[in-house]
């Protein structure tokens, strides 16, 4: 089959599906790593800078000769990728070819710069192939929730034949194979046919509608420009850009996740806007002059600075004026869309300054920056976030500086920016707890103080003490977050009265202490023990009497160092011994761990999420399974109240995968009160069945009996024939929860009764408002315009003489 890749395009398809294939085939790469070899920071590091180096790699060399070529290459190097994922222990030995396999997959991208950098102007090319990348992004994720890792295995596919259709311009049967496809989306599950429809509709209408521009227009080049921005400086200018973007990237993801949930859909939504600003910045630049941008630069970095600063306050204010959902959406697309659409304006437009035969070269400077970005990411989040936005500051400063040149206000700007700078890093840690303890306040927590608050790749982990009252001596509650999500509390009780209780305290009893109680009584001997997940350390507590050595297996630093911290006298993990902490992705460790275990504890939040999803399913169960001694118990939470008369429901199909790995398994039943309603299992092999009279008897020593019903494997009353298993399989139940968790946060904020006295604005009020720093800015101002206009009152004297 052969193309003739030099031929004039018709239309923007093939740079709209090129954009849509690589979009699907880098998002199946990630799921591929997060399923089958590991879901820490690891995996999404190896895949961004292998890909960048494919790409850079690409444009810069002839090594494939033409761009179906180099397609045809990628998909089946992507399918060895996953066979050999697939197959081979998730030892780091192996990521030298994990990194080489993604190198040359992502080796078409690069490809398709050379080619249609050749004949189609460079805002068009760039404003299609990321419309088509951010089309992508949504479809992998719908179909990856629908399918499960059947995404991975036919979507990438699926992407390539549509390139291959477009770039023969067969676009009928193109078409049709879409409209196959949708229509079997429809029939399996309405929402998700009518979205893909859409969205797709509205991309192929643009197609249709907008013909690539020529290469070389006058009209798009500014005579104006200064001559001595030479190609060092335009260089630098995209190196930063790429840089900061990877930074920009990160704040954005991590203030919106905490703020409308850190879940895969709020993710999705905070990175389509981030990209649709792309599409802006690629959209404008050939309208705007070099002089006009170097006003905007200005601005922006003025803006940055605010946005910055206070972007956790505007969200903080319109939760607590009970503004609905698509108030918060829209400050997410305004904030992403004044923020990265400035740095993708460049590219583009130095590409039509110098000629699009200079593409290659820029967007490989653009590359490098990034994958700067990234190495500098990764060392400075392990080790030293507190210079994390004054790099970027100084980098965006650099940059606005670079495009001043010789302009008379670039060192009055430079002497402002540093100013500026010098403030937000000195103030950092002030600035971001005001922010954060209005934010909390917004959702109904009252006279909130920050204990805690630090960031990982993963999350953004809190930990906060409410009190009765303003002045902060009555203790109300200690509440540790994820990512914004409550999930460890515990309630000081009035003066007078002593309690130990904890949200967790019933939750782990049956979890944790009941299986290792009821395990140690019957064997005689302390048990090993461990624990996947456990990030609260209250767990440890709970089998430490029956343990002879207990492993926590916890993915993220940051938790277990606030636990140490803020949750000492609960978990009291200072007193005990025999344990120890692995941080590790629980498969992973499973997968590479030759040790055997008497009891497995599943201590991990609900499958919510996609990191939790992969370990609430058959297939990590058959994992567990086969990392038991003999005899040996796996104890696992079904996050909610098993109900046979809902068999959708997450509970039933938690139970119905252990149903189908395990041959004896318990379920305990806490249907109402005083237990709440939750249901607990514990399974094991044939050789030991778990004893009733034995596990009744230990409820009523520990007096929890009250309030809990009890069902076998083969019991009539829970009936699991209607039930679907969680399972790789079918991912459905990450939408559920996405959109659960996004509404509980959402509508928290409803539950607040107390007018809120934001502390922001009072900070800023009593730090910045007052005669010594009113003072202090206005000396710096007047220097400011010193440096601007005395030396050239000087310069012009000496010309006069």
């Amino acid at each position: 089959m052969v193309f003739n890749e030099e031929k004039k395009l018709t239309n923007t398809l093939p740079l709209v599906t090129s954009g849509f294939y690589f979009g699907i085939l880098q998002t199946a790469i990630y799921f591929s790593i997060e399923v089958f070899v590991t879901a820490t920071f690891a995996g999404y590091f190896l895949l961004i800078l292998a890909w960048m180096g494919g790409v850079i790699f690409s444009i810069k060399t002839d090594i494939v000769e033409d761009f179906f070529s180099s397609l045809t290459l990628s998909i089946i190097v992507f399918y060895i990728f996953l066979l050999f994922v697939a197959l081979t222990p998730p030892q780091p030995v192996v990521y030298p070819l994990l990194f080489l396999l993604i190198f040359i997959s992502s080796i078409p991208a690069g490809k398709f710069f050379r080619l249609y950098g050749k004949s189609v102007s460079s805002d068009v090319l760039f404003f299609h192939e990321n419309n088509g990348f951010v089309f992508g992004l949504v479809v992998s994720l719908l179909l990856f929730v629908k399918f499960g890792i059947l995404f991975v295995y036919f979507a990438p596919l699926f992407s390539f034949c549509l390139v291959l259709l477009s770039i023969k311009e067969r676009n009928n049967e193109g078409l049709g194979i879409i409209l196959l496809v949708i229509l079997f989306f429809i029939w399996q599950h309405y929402w998700l046919g009518v979205i893909t429809f859409i969205s797709l509709y509205i991309f192929l209408l643009i197609s249709k509608t907008i013909f690539p521009k020529p290469v070389e227009l006058p009209s798009l080049l500014d005579e104006n420009v200064d001559a001595e921005l030479s190609n060092n400086k335009l260089k630098a200018i995209i190196m930063i850009a790429g840089f900061n973007l990877i930074l920009l990237q990160y704040f954005i993801v991590r203030e919106f996740s905490t703020i409308i949930s850190a879940n895969e859909l709020s993710i999705l939504l905070v990175s389509v806007a981030y990209m649709i600003g792309f599409s802006v910045g690629y959209s404008i630049s050939s309208h705007l002059t070099f002089s006009f941008l170097k006003i905007i630069s200005v601005a922006t970095f003025v803006l940055h600075l605010v946005i910055f600063i206070g972007i956790k306050f505007f969200a903080s204010y319109l939760l607590s004026e009970g503004f609905s959902f698509e108030m918060l959406l829209l400050l997410l697309f305004v904030s992403s869309l004044l923020t990265s659409s400035f740095y993708s304006i460049f590219l583009p437009k130095f590409i039509q300054f110098k000629g699009n035969h200079t593409l290659p070269f820029f967007y490989n400077i653009e590359l490098i920056g990034a994958a700067s970005g990234i190495i500098f990411f990764f060392f400075i989040v392990s080790s030293a976030q507190y210079f994390l936005f004054p790099v970027y500051f100084l980098m965006l400063l650099l940059l606005v500086l670079i495009l001043l040149n010789k302009n008379k206000w670039a060192f009055p700007f430079l002497f402002l920016g540093l100013y500026l700078i010098g403030i937000f890093t000195s103030n950092q840690k002030e600035i971001t707890t005001a922010g954060t303890i209005d934010y909390y306040q917004s959702l109904g927590y009252s006279n909130p103080k920050i204990l805690f608050s630090d960031n990982s790749f993963y999350h953004s982990v809190d930990v906060i003490q409410t009190y009765y009252d303003r002045f902060q001596k009555i203790k109300q509650s200690k509440i540790s977050f994820l990512n914004g999500q409550k999930y460890f509390v515990y309630d000081y009780p009035f003066p007078g009265i002593t309690t130990e209780e904890t949200s967790l305290s019933e939750f782990t009893y049956f979890l944790a202490n009941l299986p290792a109680h009821y395990k140690f009584k019957r064997d005689g001997k302390k048990q090993r023990v461990l624990i996947l997940g456990g990030g609260s350390l209250y767990s440890i507590n709970r089998v430490a009497p029956y343990s002879v050595k207990t492993t926590v297996v916890e993915i993220d630093p940051k938790v277990i160092e606030s636990s140490k911290k803020c949750w000492s006298e609960i978990n009291q993990h200072n007193r005990l011994q025999n344990y120890e902490i692995i941080i590790d992705d629980a498969k992973r460790y499973l997968k590479t761990t030759n040790e055997h275990f008497d009891l497995i504890i599943m201590d991990i939040s609900a499958p919510y999420y996609l990191g939790s999803a992969l370990l609430h399913n058959k297939e990590f169960f058959e994992l567990v399974k086969s990392k038991l001694k003999p005899g040996g118990i796996f104890s696992e939470s079904t996050q909610g109240r098993p109900d046979p008369h809902f068999p959708s429901s997450t509970a039933m199909r938690i139970l119905k995968a252990v149903h189908e790995v395990f041959p004896n398994y318990f379920v305990i039943d806490c249907k109402m009160a005083p237990r709440g309603k939750r249901g607990f299992i514990m399974a094991s092999d044939h050789n030991a069945p778990i004893l009733f009279n034995d596990i009744v008897e230990l409820l009523k020593q520990d007096r929890k009996l009250a309030g809990t019903s009890f069902y076998g494997k083969n019991d009539a009353d829970m009936n699991l024939s209607h039930v679907k298993p969680l399972s790789l399989y079918s991912m459905e139940n990450l939408w559920n929860g996405n959109l659960k968790r996004i509404k509980t946060r959402l509508f928290a904020a409803k539950s607040r009764t107390n007018h809120i006295e934001f502390c922001f604005p009072a900070y800023l009020k009593r730090e910045y408002l007052n005669p010594y720093f009113l003072g202090l800015t206005l000396i710096i101002i007047s220097l400011a315009i010193t440096i601007r206009y005395l030396p050239q009152k000087r310069i012009s004297k000496k010309k006069e003489t």
